[in-house]
């Protein structure tokens, strides 16, 4: 997604990311992957339940998720002690009028839409912004 940013396909849209990380290991994530866009930390989830963001325990080991941290983060598997690894994410779209344009609710860990449905939706978002 940071090279679709970097080449300018979400256009003047802004990426948010929400985390239920500790700071220090908030900090070492960002760092570590040299992310350059805001970081929130929502340590008591309210944010991830206002849009609806489940948890899960089943998912948290499904074979794709394990096979996913063992191929890309290794280092992912030993922070399970630190963060609320059962905590599902998501991806939404959000116009300059608060409204949500597009959601995606994983399903488990690793369950992301494609980085080219995120730049159609922010795209679509901007073009309604455009429309009178």
């Amino acid at each position: 997604m940071g090279q679709a940013y970097e080449r300018g396909e979400f256009g003047d849209a802004s990426i948010v990311t929400i985390s239920t990380s500790p700071p220090e290991a908030a900090r070492e994530w960002r760092d570590s992957i040299d992310w350059p866009h805001p970081l929130v930390l929502d340590p008591t989830r309210e944010l991830y339940g206002a849009y609806g963001l489940e948890r899960s325990l089943r998912g948290k080991w499904s074979l794709r998720t394990l096979i996913y941290y063992l191929r890309r983060s290794p280092q992912a598997l030993a922070r399970t002690g630190t963060e609320d690894t059962q905590q599902l994410g998501g991806n939404f779209v959000i116009d300059a009028a608060g409204v949500i344009r597009f959601a995606y609710r994983s399903r488990i860990p690793v369950d992301r839409p494609s980085v080219e449905a995120l730049v159609d939706a922010t795209r679509s978002a901007a073009e309604r912004r455009t429309q009178p």
